[in-house]
C-alpha cells in the first residue's frame, strides 16, 4: 500500500491538496487493501503524516 499512498501523496502535492477523503469502496479498498462490507468508511490520506482509516 505504501507505494500506492506515495503516488497519491505526489498528485496531491501537484494539485495543492493538504488531505484526501476517499468514501467511495473502490477507492477506500485501493488506498487501504481494506473492502468495507459493512456500512459506510472513510480513506483519510493527509499530505503529511499517518494515514487514517475509519469503519464503522
Amino acid at each position: 500500500m505504501s507505494g500506492r499512498i506515495s503516488r497519491v501523496r505526489e498528485a496531491m502535492e501537484r494539485a495543492g491538496l493538504d488531505v484526501l477523503v476517499a468514501r467511495n469502496p473502490e477507492n477506500v479498498l485501493y488506498l487501504s487493501g481494506y473492502w468495507p462490507v459493512n456500512g459506510w468508511s472513510l480513506a483519510v490520506i493527509p499530505r503529511d503524516g499517518e494515514p487514517l482509516l475509519i469503519v464503522p
